[in-house]
């Protein structure tokens, strides 16, 4: 996806975007009936194929509800793609009290970033390094994420003279 979207970006229709967001919602949610959660998700681990079919790749960081010993005890992924909470236990090394059923929503945040990133060809976060990234993660309020999000948007439609009617749909 990512490769696609450096590639494409300009010239993706709104459907295409669309039916990339529900192929990976689709893939995700028969992901996490399996029992497994990616913890890496990000256009640089998605593949598409045809235009707008989706395949999820890269279980090196995966994990499988039940296995033995835990893998929920790390911190991985890419940090501009995980949540504030997985932002802040990274920094304090307590990743340990993270169940499942968190690192499921971890994902559907992950996912969510990829949305903003497929949709508006930008990420929420700006930062020189790694320690300023999770720090902006950790300190961003839902205020601070809505205003970060409307930027975007408001750059997207200027650039690229998107119908309110369109944006008005990924809002939602």
């Amino acid at each position: 996806l990512f490769s696609f979207l450096k590639n494409n970006f300009e010239t993706i229709t709104y459907k295409q975007k669309l039916d990339i967001i529900y192929h990976l919602v689709k893939g995700l949610k028969l992901l996490h009936s399996l029992n497994v959660v990616h913890r890496d998700i990000k256009p640089e681990n998605i593949l598409i194929t045809n235009g707008t079919h989706v395949r999820y790749i890269d279980y090196g960081y995966s994990c499988v509800k039940d296995e033995f010993p835990p893998c929920f005890a790390t911190a991985v992924g890419s940090p501009m793609y995980i949540p504030p909470e997985i932002a802040l236990k990274s920094k304090e090394f307590e990743m340990s009290e993270m169940t499942f059923e968190q690192l499921v929503k971890t994902d559907i945040w992950s996912l969510g970033i990829t949305f903003i990133v497929l949709c508006f060809g930008s990420s929420l976060w700006k930062a020189s390094d790694t320690d300023e990234l999770l720090s902006t993660i950790i300190s961003s309020t839902d205020e601070d994420i809505s205003q970060k999000i409307d930027n975007i948007i408001v750059v997207y439609r200027e650039t690229y003279n998107t119908p309110q009617s369109e944006i008005d749909t990924y809002k939602h």
